[in-house]
């Protein structure tokens, strides 16, 4: 059953961003870093608690599979988002032992679907794995023509 988290849920939450860390590539020291795991745990009490934000969890027999964030954030507004109002969408996991069931399709549905009906994001943005990429083309998603580019803050490279 597709449901929306609740605070109950966090510790497996924080586990599912564990897993999504894995699959792209970080190292296992940093995934097991205390203040990381520690901010994830005050990031998702917060958005637990926003109207903006949704997260929806797969729930099987009372053990969670797969999950998924969404999040309206404010940016600043252009020809195509005159309202500033954007969506993100982020955390799609599901545990191994249940891919190819469906789950991470139908939580990535329920997040689109609450964006188009209850809230005024104009947009939805999102990163995707390549086996995620499937799922996403299938909802309208595309290729930006601009590609997504990051700097790490040099206070932080140790």
């Amino acid at each position: 059953m597709i449901r929306p988290a609740t605070p109950a849920d966090i510790d497996d939450l924080i586990r599912f961003r564990v897993i999504m860390f894995e699959a792209m590539g970080t190292a296992q020291p940093d995934l097991d870093a205390p203040e990381w795991l520690a901010a994830a745990r005050a990031w998702f009490e917060r958005v637990l608690e926003r109207d903006d934000a949704l997260i929806l969890v797969a729930d099987v027999d009372g053990h969670l599979v797969s999950c998924g964030v969404a999040e309206v954030k404010h940016i600043g507004p252009s020809p195509g988002c005159p309202n500033g109002r954007a969506g993100v969408i982020n955390n799609i996991v599901t545990v191994v032992q249940a891919r190819g069931q469906g789950w991470g399709r139908r939580i990535t549905h329920g997040l689109v679907d609450w964006f188009d009906t209850e809230t005024d994001a104009r947009r939805v943005d999102l990163y995707a794995t390549p086996d995620g990429a499937l799922i996403y083309r299938d909802l309208g998603f595309t290729e930006h023509t601009f590609p997504a580019m990051q700097r790490p803050s040099p206070r932080l490279e140790r």
